[in-house]
């Protein structure tokens, strides 16, 4: 298990669950882009923020977990 900084520690763990799909599955990954827009003008950052860059864990059920691993696996390489 990973060493928690006093920061993490602080702010609490940040748990990215993402459902099954569908309409669901639409509504949530526009809600996630909206998230990640929000962090990318708070923060002035030029591009769009990884989601794996703000959440401890992501994890999903169905077609979530399958935007979970294609979310995560592309965005650490």
């Amino acid at each position: 298990m990973q060493n928690i900084n006093a920061d993490q520690k602080q702010r609490g763990l940040r748990i990215l669950s993402l459902d099954d799909g569908g309409v669901r599955g639409l509504s949530e990954l526009i809600i996630l882009q909206e998230i990640m827009a929000r962090l990318m003008h708070l923060e002035n950052l030029d591009s769009l923020p990884k989601p794996c860059d703000y959440f401890d864990i992501i994890g999903g059920a169905g077609t979530g977990g399958f935007v979970q691993h294609i979310t995560t696996k592309l965005t650490t390489q």
